[in-house]
């Protein structure tokens, strides 16, 4: 593979690994669950101007591994304490 198509996947394998952690977050999750946040994964081609959107599709294992991630991280929540805190 070329240096500049190596860098180039590179920084795709970055962006959808950044998409994957963002997937992860307790307020991603609560977005995409209470208000149907959606995350696009995207790379700019500074060359053409051109904006490429990476297939970054949630599949049906990971949307139920992620509900149940969501659903650990409400049952862990404590209403008025902040993250961190000691009871």
């Amino acid at each position: 593979m070329e240096a500049p198509d190596a860098a180039r996947r590179l920084v795709e394998l970055n962006v959808l690994r950044g998409v994957e952690t963002l997937r992860e977050n307790g307020a991603v999750i609560d977005g995409m669950r209470e208000r149907g946040l959606k995350l696009h994964a995207m790379v700019y081609d500074i060359a053409s101007g051109e904006l490429q959107e990476l297939g970054a599709e949630e599949g049906e294992g990971e949307g139920h591994a992620r509900k149940e991630a969501c659903e650990t991280w409400h049952a862990g929540k404590e209403p008025g304490k902040e993250e961190g805190q000691k009871k």
